[in-house]
C-alpha cells in the first residue's frame, strides 16, 4: 500500500510553511528472538517469533514544517504517528497468545531539497511497543536521490 500523507497548509508559503493532516500507512513487523542465546542469531532454527508481529495497517495525524533557505534549497521536516486499525496475521509465522496490544508507529523525516531535483535526507521509523515483550524495533535510513522537476 505504501505510506500516504494528506496535508493542508495552515500558513501561507513564505519563508516557512506549516501543514497538518492525516497519514495512511502499512508496516511489516516481525520480532524474532533466539531461543538459545549461546547460538548465533543467524541460525534460523534457533529463532522464536514473538509478538508484536504481522502486517499492520494504520492511520493517524501527520505534520510538515518547510523552511525555504533560498531559491535553490529548502529544508523539510515531516512527522507522522500511525495507530493500527487492522493486523493481518500469518498462522505459520506468528505465535499469538491473544490480546497483545498492537504497537503504534512513529515516523520522522528530514530532507534537503534543491530546485534542480537533487534531494537527500534521513528517515527514522520506530514502534511504540504497548505490550510486555521486549521489542524496540527501529529503522534508520539515509538517502540521496534525484527527481525530475516539471
Amino acid at each position: 500500500m505504501g505510506w500516504w500523507s494528506i496535508l493542508f497548509n495552515i500558513t501561507e508559503p513564505k519563508k516557512y510553511q506549516v501543514a497538518l493532516g492525516l497519514n495512511l500507512n502499512d508496516y511489516f513487523l516481525t520480532a524474532a528472538y533466539p531461543e538459545d542465546v549461546s547460538k548465533p542469531y543467524s541460525n534460523v532454527g534457533n529463532n522464536i517469533v514473538q509478538e508484536p508481529n504481522g502486517y499492520y495497517f494504520g492511520a493517524g495525524p501527520a505534520g510538515t514544517f518547510t523552511y525555504y533557505v533560498n531559491s535553490l534549497l529548502m529544508l523539510e521536516y515531516h512527522t507522522a504517528l500511525s495507530i493500527p486499525y487492522y493486523r493481518l496475521e500469518s498462522e505459520n509465522l506468528v505465535e499469538n497468545p491473544g490480546g497483545y496490544k498492537m504497537p503504534y508507529f512513529l515516523n520522522h523525516k528530514i530532507e534537503a531539497i534543491t530546485s534542480k531535483g537533487l534531494f537527500g535526507g534521513l528517515e527514522l521509523s520506530n514502534i511504540i511497543n504497548r505490550g510486555d515483550l521486549p521489542n524496540n524495533t527501529a529503522r534508520k535510513e539515509w538517502y540521496v536521490d534525484f527527481r525530475i522537476m516539471l
